[in-house]
Order: C-alpha cells, then sequence, then structure tokens
C-alpha cells in the first residue's frame, strides 16, 4: 500500500487535460493515505496493549 501511494503522489496529474479527473485522483490518494494511516495506527495500539510496558501500568486499562 506505502509503495502504491508513492507511486501515485510521484506522478504528475496536472499533464491531465481533464480537471475533473485529476480532481477524483488526488481524491483517491487521500482516501488511500487515510485507510494507510489508520490501519498503520491500528497496529501500533495492537503492538502496545501487547508489549510489556503496558502490562505492567496503568496502560493496562485501555
Amino acid at each position: 500500500m506505502e509503495g502504491k501511494i508513492n507511486y501515485l503522489l510521484q506522478y504528475h496529474f496536472s499533464n491531465l487535460d481533464d480537471e475533473e479527473l485529476e480532481s477524483h485522483l488526488y481524491n483517491h490518494i487521500c482516501v488511500l493515505q487515510s485507510g494507510y494511516l489508520e490501519k498503520t495506527i491500528q497496529n501500533l495500539i495492537s503492538d502496545y496493549k501487547t508489549s510489556t510496558h503496558c502490562n505492567s501500568h496503568d496502560c493496562k486499562k485501555i
């Protein structure tokens, strides 16, 4: 997913003659980034909840 997002960010949509299509493509990139961030944060929280630090403090109540 990260590679796909990076590829799309490096692509120059300004070469397109269709502003509506360009807008849809940028919107698609935003949706991909949002989903990627959401999944990454979920994974970080999940990893933290199983860490020894979390289990040895009041963090366990999360």
